[in-house]
């Protein structure tokens, strides 16, 4: 081989089925780095209908400049992988150098490789961090890259619930894996809806699904109006995701929070679901959860008080405020339908609560950040009863005297959880 050769692929993945989850999020980093990576389901096209043998003869033996092998015993096992490998070691054979890298989950031995051979133990690195070994190994300089230049989270299950920062990775999210992948570009639009944008490679068309609350609401999805290149959905609002090769996402938007109106953070949770069997019918997914009520928290430092604000358009009642300050969530309480309830009428703010926090002295002058959970005990208009978790990032500074006063608090949403009948 001559110094001028070049290769289809910087990297070509060989691994077994088992080992997917795992391989996929290495081939998503690689590729965000702007490396050309070989993973199978990108190529499902290529070598769909050609004899597998030549086409993975060629793939690990002359268009990969490397070969990463990740090793265990069903990848020892399976004839496919056993072409790659053979593939991959006559080329390493021809060329005379170490294209062939191992990354190993279970030591076995591997026909073909030395035992001397120097591995990486899966182990010891997450997906990401084996993508930047792997750049290092191929020479690619990621200080020249723009360090926005990342492959964005992923998230490769088919039904989940995401807690995304949308200020960070360019706003994109992929959901699904392979053919069923989705990448999501999200913006700030403001703290009750969110930008979704028709513009990555993996996204044909986006549609809301109007009228529709739950997923069994909607069996047409192909009949959708998907011609708008945006769309600005609301919290709650269902919309419907259209890959480039036909495949369907149903998401629905759970919580918002805008850095720009008060919020520490970018941030958004959305639920999902995917159809892997080319239908556009939803009835038959699991069900999103029922949606809770969204609230917002308002601190008045200098009183000492709490005010909660019901951003949704439909009253909500409120039972009970917990707190702990042991830096563990307070457990469940029992007995909160016991008490009165206050009704906040739509968009309106409750009167302000008494909250006092358990000061610990402190050093004068000196600055401490503590994080304190604390639950909200509420229901919607027919009587669903929630439990929502804050975390609150609290500012203390000491005081000449020794005791400690509270600066600022902030709060964010850490989950909302539909409680029992019998709670």
């Amino acid at each position: 081989m001559t110094a001028e050769q070049s290769f289809k692929y910087e990297v070509a993945l060989s691994f077994a089925g088992e080992q997917r989850s795992y391989v996929e999020r290495v081939a998503r980093s690689l590729i965000g780095f702007g490396v050309s990576c070989f993973f199978d389901t990108d190529e499902a096209v290529l070598l769909w209908g050609t004899d597998g043998i030549v086409s993975l003869d060629g793939i690990y033996g002359t268009d990969a400049r490397y070969v990463v092998m990740f090793v265990s015993n069903e990848y020892v096992a399976k004839p496919w992988c056993k072409v790659e490998r053979c593939a991959a070691l006559a080329s390493r054979l021809e060329r005379n150098d170490d294209t062939v890298l191992q990354v190993v989950f279970d030591r076995v031995k591997v026909p073909g490789m030395p035992p001397s051979e120097i591995y990486v133990e899966a182990k010891n690195f997450e997906p990401e961090q084996l993508a930047l070994l792997i750049c290092k190994k191929l020479g690619v300089d990621l200080s020249t890259q723009k360090a926005s230049v990342v492959a964005p989270p992923f998230s490769p299950e088919d039904a989940k619930t995401v807690r995304f920062g949308y200020g960070s990775y360019g706003g994109r999210h992929t959901i699904g894996s392979g053919d069923w992948s989705f990448e999501l570009h999200l913006s700030r639009a403001s703290s009750e809806s969110i930008h979704i944008y028709n513009d990555t490679p993996t996204v044909r068309g986006l549609a809301f699904a109007p009228g529709a609350w739950e997923c069994s609401d909607v069996t047409g999805a192909a009949s959708l109006d998907f011609s708008s290149p945006n769309l600005s959905p609301h919290v709650g609002s269902l919309f419907v995701v259209q890959n480039h090769l036909g495949f369907y996402a149903l998401v629905r938007i759970e919580y918002i929070a805008d850095q720009s109106r008060g919020s520490e953070i970018d941030e958004l949770i959305f639920s999902y679901r995917i159809l892997r069997d080319r239908s556009d019918d939803f009835s038959k997914v699991s069900p999103f959860q029922p949606l809770a009520p969204s609230i917002a928290l308002d601190f008045d430092v200098a009183n000492g008080t709490l005010s909660i604000h019901n951003t949704t358009r439909e009253p909500i009642k409120w039972y009970l405020t917990a707190t702990d300050t042991s830096g563990f969530p307070p457990p469940p309480n029992a007995t909160y339908r016991e008490l009165d309830a206050v009704t906040v009428a739509g968009g309106k703010w409750m009167p302000a609560l008494n909250c006092k926090f358990e000061m610990k002295p402190m050093p004068p002058r000196s600055v401490r950040v503590n994080d304190l959970h604390m639950d909200i005990y509420i229901s919607n208009s027919i009587d669903e009863f929630y439990r929502i978790r804050f975390v609150l990032k609290m500012t203390c500074r000491g005081k000449p005297d020794g005791e400690a006063a509270l600066i600022s608090v902030v709060s964010r949403l850490e989950a909302a959880d539909l409680l029992d009948t019998g709670e």
